[in-house]
């Protein structure tokens, strides 16, 4: 895993040693494409992630996703690579005044964009509602190469206001080869008058280029079954993240956007959601709409049915799409899915009038402690014609009962 194997090895043996008895916890994983947007080459490659924690005088999490792979293409370099996604050990004070995170990591906090840095995160909070975080490391590059003299380094602070407010501020920057390639200035605020009302704003100033990098404002009005969103955001190119479904792929571009989201659960198992916005692309109108359901097949919403309308109007990029998905718990230990997208382009230009994608999934969980997932894809987009991909991915827990 050139470069990040040290690290990758010491914080997997940290992992096991908080993992002595204790008790142990993992997100529940679903698997979706944007698995494959983590890798370089998503053709052909398995990816493991385990997860410990130990409660004590001092709370400690460690975590480690490593992924590794050979390309299909035989034009690919044929030699195994690799890369650590996460590797890192999380220590907490049981007050929680005090949260630390060391090692390869995501950070995202208010404004600032979201990074990928080896580093460390720590966080400080005062029981009258301050907050501080000081954040640093160097930027992950792929193969963790090309790093000479790059780093990064950032700050944030917030204040809550009487229960019901907060504002906040931040800051950071990054070094390429010495040289200042990003900075930025963060400003945050939220507020919430009533338990059904809720505005809240970001805005990241970008310093070298004195212009706006990213900009969002919301308001939402919501009960127990209702939700309404009205929403603006002004975004840079450099903000974009990569795309994780077709639709995704179709729809990423740098715009000006305002619209409108609501829910309606109109029955326990059932939710109607729909969105409209209204967007401005290099300075031509655009437009896009959007309408799901989802029906949970049981109480716990293990098992779903749904399906979704889309229709972008956007120049030089329209198109009109659907999407449905199932997800079937056919034992307590395994649960499969189908998901399966269609988009089909205004203006073809020889690429195909119908774009289609599909993925079939698994999971199968034979001890409290073991979840193996597979999954398989295969679809079409506006690059290739047939794009074909394979996940495999076992998650380990230590410490449980």
């Amino acid at each position: 895993m050139r470069g990040a194997g040290l690290l990758v090895v010491a914080l997997l043996v940290v992992a096991l040693i908080a993992a002595a008895p204790g008790s142990a916890s993992a997100e529940p994983y679903r698997l979706r494409a944007d698995a494959f947007a983590t890798a370089a080459d998503p053709s052909g490659f398995v990816m493991l992630q385990a997860e410990a924690r130990e409660q004590g005088a001092v709370f400690v999490d460690a975590e480690a996703l490593v992924w590794t792979g050979v390309g299909l293409d035989s034009a690919d370099d044929p030699e195994a690579r690799g890369e650590a996604v996460l590797a890192s050990v999380r220590l907490r004070d049981p007050a929680r005044y005090v949260d630390a995170r060391l090692g390869r990591l995501f950070y995202q906090g208010g404004a600032v964009r979201p990074l990928h840095m080896d580093g460390a995160a720590v966080g400080f909070r005062s029981p009258t509602g301050a907050t501080a975080e000081v954040f640093g490391g160097i930027p992950v590059a792929p193969g963790s190469i090309g790093r000479s003299n790059d780093w990064l380094v950032g700050f944030r602070s917030a204040q809550s206001i009487a229960g019901m407010a907060s504002v906040g501020f931040s800051y950071w920057q990054e070094r390429d080869g010495g040289r200042l390639a990003h900075s930025e200035i963060g400003v945050e605020g939220s507020v919430a008058p009533t338990r059904a009302i809720a505005l809240y704003t970001t805005t990241a100033l970008d310093t070298i280029d004195f212009g706006v990098a990213e900009a969002r404002i919301a308001g939402t009005v919501h009960d127990a079954t209702k939700r309404l969103e009205v929403y603006g955001l002004r975004r840079n190119p450099s903000r974009l993240l990569p795309a994780t479904s077709l639709f995704a792929a179709l729809g990423s571009y740098d715009a000006d956007e305002g619209g409108l989201r609501g829910s309606y659960r109109v029955a326990p198992r059932l939710e109607l959601s729909a969105s409209a916005t209204i967007e401005s692309v290099g300075g031509e109108p655009g437009a896009t709409q959007l309408v799901r359901a989802e029906l949970w097949l049981d109480d716990d919403g293990k098992g779903a049915l749904g399906a979704e309308a889309r229709r972008s109007s956007i120049p030089d990029a329209s198109f009109s799409g659907a999407r449905a998905w199932l997800r079937i718990p056919f034992l307590p230990q395994l649960t499969g899915s189908a998901e399966g997208e269609v988009a089909i382009p205004d203006e073809p230009r020889g690429r195909g009038f119908v774009w289609p994608w599909g993925l079939f999934a698994a999971r199968y969980m034979p001890a409290p402690w073991v979840d193996v997932a597979a999954g398989f894809e295969i679809g079409s987009t506006p690059q290739y014609a047939t794009v074909i991909g394979g996940l495999l991915r076992a998650t380990g827990q230590w410490g449980v009962p």
